[in-house]
């Protein structure tokens, strides 16, 4: 019970990451825009992107690597039952 247990908590991890990627995409997007077209705004969406990816690549970045590293480790070994 214990292994779906980590499993479902590293799921939940790989799915928070996704969304947070997902955010910082959108977040690029819209700064870029604001940059291009020269808007008020693209100084203030300069910096929250910056903020937000900073963020992202804190959090959500480890995650998806540990993520990986478990999931490589399971399939390599030779004493997991499924």
């Amino acid at each position: 019970m214990a292994c779906n247990a980590d499993e479902q908590f590293l799921l939940n991890r790989l799915a928070n990451s996704a969304i947070d990627i997902y955010a910082m995409v959108v977040v690029l997007s819209r700064a870029s825009r604001a940059l291009e077209q020269n808007l008020l705004s693209a100084r203030h969406e300069s910096m929250l992107t910056k903020v937000i990816c900073d963020e992202v690549m804190t959090t959500a970045v480890p995650s998806i690597i540990h993520y990986f590293d478990n999931l490589s480790l399971k399939l390599r070994s030779p004493f997991v039952y499924d």
